[in-house]
């Protein structure tokens, strides 16, 4: 019944399968393959600098956390979207987080944020709805990658970054906290520039600090799945014991945070790779922690790639059963 639904859905949405949503999706899978390609190429020395013994269970163990980990996240964008008016359904939100997220691949956010509020209009959310949940969503993604970094760095016996990305990252949650507290200054702020852009859309809803207390610890929840793939990741390649965890768990939340405070880079690509290696550099040997990052970063693209193909696939799935129908409404 639920699969007859949404493909009632999507037969009623002409605009999700326009042309042009297809070929940006297109371009997104193109764009994160060629960044794989240029990991691989611009490390090849480091890569071939060192015996490798992969063991490929951990990596299987792994492959299922990344779904986890964006689902929570999805389930906190879809949370705050009805709370601020939309009428939100979680694999049509599952669906756009998928594609959008290629497109940190590519340089600036603007590509990223655009592709999200295009494809979410696509789903009936209006440009001002989606637009203060994204910047709610970023801030409380930051929020989070800072608070797992700091309390499982404790637990593992490690501090932060030191020198101006510990201070950036510092400063970047205390500014998002106060969103946390604050949210309808986002969507204040947002009505104000339709009105002044002239558009009649406005934001009806409003979120409440419980809300956003809520989708924080999904997203806090979210930080410490991907490190535990971290973890998986960096088991493949060398023995690390068990209580070296936490401590591997808060370098995967710092180079998350960086990925969010370097607004030039594609998803912070090369600089948090060099933050990482150089924090697992005090536990792992030297080869194992310039590998590590880079081993990890092709896996989330592996992992990126693959669920973008799965939703576009079972997209044109139901789009062919939506046509199949309408061709045979009796059948």
């Amino acid at each position: 019944m639920r699969l007859q639904g949404w493909i009632e859905q999507v037969r009623s949405r002409g605009a999700a399968a326009s042309p042009w949503l297809r070929a940006l999706a297109v371009v997104l899978l193109v764009a994160a393959l060629g960044v794989a390609s240029w990991l691989v190429a611009a490390n090849w020395q480091a890569l071939r600098s060192h015996a490798w013994t992969l063991r490929w269970w951990p990596l299987l163990i792994a492959m299922p956390l990344y779904p986890l980990a964006i689902g929570l996240v999805v389930q906190g964008w879809v949370l705050n979207l009805r709370r601020l008016g939309a009428t939100a359904a979680f694999w049509d939100c599952f669906y756009t987080f998928a594609l959008s997220n290629l497109a940190r691949k590519l340089p600036t956010p603007v590509w990223f944020v655009g592709g999200r509020i295009l494809l979410s209009r696509a789903h009936g959310v209006t440009e001002a709805i989606s637009s203060a949940a994204l910047v709610l969503e970023q801030a409380l993604l930051l929020l989070a990658s800072v608070l797992v970094a700091l309390v499982m760095g404790l637990l593992g016996g490690v501090s932060l970054v030191t020198g101006g990305w510990r201070w950036a990252m510092l400063a970047g949650a205390l500014v998002c906290l106060g969103l946390v507290a604050w949210p309808g200054l986002v969507t204040r702020a947002v009505n104000g520039i339709m009105r002044r852009l002239g558009s009649q859309q406005r934001i009806g809803g409003q979120l409440a600090p419980a809300d956003m207390a809520r989708s924080l610890t999904l997203f806090v929840a979210s930080g410490l799945v991907s490190g535990l793939a971290y973890c998986c990741v960096a088991l493949a390649l060398y023995p690390i014991d068990l209580a070296l965890w936490p401590a591997l768990i808060s370098f995967s939340a710092v180079g998350s945070a960086i990925s969010f405070l370097s607004l030039v880079l594609p998803a912070g690509l090369g600089l948090r790779e060099a933050a990482t290696a150089a924090m697992l550099a005090s536990i792992v040997p030297v080869p194992v922690a310039l590998a590590a990052p880079i081993l990890s970063r092709l896996w989330l693209l592996l992992n990126e790639l693959l669920w973008a193909a799965l939703v576009l696939a079972i997209r044109a799935l139901t789009r062919w059963l939506a046509h199949r129908g309408s061709n045979h409404p009796n059948g």
